[in-house]
């Protein structure tokens, strides 16, 4: 979600498929999205969508390219 310099917000969704099962070991994700023109701010939202476990996040990296 992107909060707009007027208040407003910009949703920008984005779908990551992850394995069901990664064995215990930690699976790199990278997901890359284009700002909105106007942006002053970005919020995260993970979570699990129609799924069932545990989403475990760690070490975020948000950076311009």
């Amino acid at each position: 979600i992107f909060v707009m310099a007027d208040g407003t917000t910009k949703i920008i969704h984005g779908t990551l498929r992850l394995r069901a099962d990664t064995g215990g070991e930690w699976q790199e994700v990278e997901k890359s999205v284009n700002v909105p023109e106007g942006a002053k701010m970005m919020m995260l939202q993970p979570g699990l969508f129609m799924a069932t476990g545990t989403l475990e996040v760690d070490d975020i990296k948000v950076f311009a390219e």
